[in-house]
């Protein structure tokens, strides 16, 4: 089957750019579709595809693979447990733990590369995974590792990453206790004294050793850390929101004021963001309440 939906646009070029490098990786796989009826039968599905340009990111352009609508391939998905991240109450235990012993902490922070592309499907399943950059192709890219925009890709990485994270605690053992908190891509390392310090350095070599292909220009640590939008000062052991974040709330809920009027995309984006917000400022979250319920 195949979704009539195209929103590709502008973006054609940079799309089977984008495709062509991506087959050149073993990620993706060219066919006509002459050939995918013959290796997958009637177990195809070409699923439409959006790029979404991210302005907060440098106009960063992200592919992404429709599998809910028409196709309906995210509709028969059933991932069999519940997912769970860290976030910012497992950090405000943390500090308090830190606190409480007057350690000294230092923290690294990594962005894994691809993160959903990380892991590979069923060769039975890749015809379910197909698309087309345009309806007149006669030819469609078949995807044979996790896809942006099918529901299981974000459980089968947690899996994976989770294996990785458990083996590198096991490698480090308690000489060099750290504690390592990951969020989709985005991972801290953190620990205390010299035995911290070293097993930091080295979770970061031992899951680059796994595989785990990290954005090195992205690295960055120190006493004074941003990770998934949250702010840690562990010179004092506080946690806030990131000076970036702050902002935009600050810009948000003062427009609002201002104009005295919203429309219903601009009132969903604040209460995503604020509702993000609230696992940080404590204080503000019983007021998300009524807002959420109008």
């Amino acid at each position: 089957c195949s979704s009539d939906l195209e929103s590709v646009g502008d973006h054609e070029e940079f799309v089977r750019q984008h495709f062509e490098e991506e087959c050149k990786e073993g990620l993706m796989e060219k066919l006509t579709l002459e050939q995918a009826k013959q290796r997958y039968g009637d177990k195809i599905a070409i699923s439409s595809l959006a790029v979404l340009v991210e302005e907060s990111h440098g106009n960063k352009r992200r592919i992404i693979h429709d599998a809910t609508h028409g196709t309906k391939i995210n509709n028969r998905i059933k991932c069999r447990d519940k997912q769970r991240s860290p976030g910012a109450r497992e950090k405000r235990y943390l500090l308090s733990y830190y606190k409480k012993r007057g350690d000294v902490v230092f923290s690294l922070v990594g962005d894994i590369s691809k993160a959903h592309r990380r892991f590979l499907h069923d060769p039975a399943e890749h015809g379910l995974l197909a698309c087309r950059v345009k309806h007149s192709d006669n030819f469609i890219f078949v995807n044979k590792v996790g896809t942006f925009g099918v529901a299981s890709a974000s459980y089968w990485w947690g899996r994976l990453a989770g294996s990785g994270i458990r083996l590198v605690h096991e490698l480090l053992g308690p000489e060099m206790p750290i504690e390592m908190l990951i969020f989709a891509d985005d991972l801290e390392s953190l620990g205390a004294g010299v035995g911290g310090r070293r097993g930091i350095a080295l979770s970061f070599l031992f899951l680059s050793t796994l595989g785990f292909p990290f954005k090195w220009s992205k690295q960055r640590g120190g006493l004074k850390v941003e990770w998934i939008g949250l702010f840690t000062d562990y010179t004092t052991m506080k946690l806030g929101l990131s000076p970036k974040r702050a902002a935009w709330m600050e810009s948000w809920t003062r427009k609002l004021a201002t104009v005295g009027k919203v429309t219903a995309k601009e009132m969903e984006q604040g209460l995503g963001r604020l509702g993000f917000a609230a696992n940080a400022l404590t204080w503000e979250r019983p007021f998300l309440g009524p807002l959420y319920s109008w």
